[in-house]
């Protein structure tokens, strides 16, 4: 099985949608982000984005990087996968 890197950048700068693949294709506007929350060591930790309309949990290992990129707008897709940093091992999408 080929191990997917789990996020991907816009190519050039940043974007006003953030894509979270949970089987379907959930896109979120980053207008609507309320709050961003990075929690645990980096060994287990999650990131909590509440939108104005939904609530993401992503769950893994090593996610600081992905959450800086989430906050300058730059993260394109997440989805589980890994690389030698970075784990995303579950996402998930909830309307509030």
């Amino acid at each position: 099985m080929e191990t997917q890197f789990p996020y991907e950048l816009h190519a050039h700068g940043g974007g006003g949608f953030v894509t979270f693949e949970v089987g379907e294709s959930v896109a979120l506007p980053l207008i609507a982000l309320n709050t961003a929350t990075l929690r645990g060591p980096t060994g287990n930790q999650s990131i909590v984005l509440a939108f104005a309309s939904h609530l993401v949990e992503i769950q893994g290992t090593g996610l600081n990087e992905i959450f800086e990129h989430l906050l300058g707008g730059l993260v394109r897709v997440v989805r589980k996968g890994r690389h030698e940093k970075c784990v995303v091992e579950k996402i998930q999408v909830a309307e509030c």
